[in-house]
């Protein structure tokens, strides 16, 4: 019995260095399997109030609103196209009329935006 024992190690040892995993037992088809959110899908889930979002109103930390989703383009400031001081005037406040009336309906404008999204507007 006890020369079982190492070479049933060596075996065991062998697998774990091969990647090679114990089998898990069947999952319950009726159980709900819950959904892992990594980093940044959990932090997009935030909720901010347009207080908190005032909170970030300068260059080097920017919130802005955009149809009740809030944004941090801090980032975004020195990238933007059409220059820093369009964003630099959102910074802090509701910018959906800026947004939407300067690139609403364009899709990498949208996508660029998305990107940035940090959590979405509360009452």
């Amino acid at each position: 019995m006890h020369k079982a024992i190492p070479s049933l190690l060596l075996s065991a040892a062998v697998l774990l260095l091969a990647g090679c995993q114990p089998q898990q037992p069947a999952a319950d088809t009726d159980t709900p399997v819950p959904v892992v959110q990594d980093e940044s899908s959990s932090a997009a889930d935030a909720l901010f109030t347009m207080d908190d979002v005032a909170t970030h109103a300068t260059e080097q930390d920017c919130y802005t609103v955009v149809n009740e989703n809030v944004y941090d383009v801090t980032s975004f400031i020195s990238r933007h196209p059409g220059g820093a001081a369009k964003i630099i005037a959102l910074c802090g406040t509701d910018g959906t009329a800026a947004f939407t009336g300067k690139h609403g309906g364009m899709p990498n404008q949208e996508r660029t935006l998305a990107s940035m999204r940090i959590g979405t507007l509360r009452e």
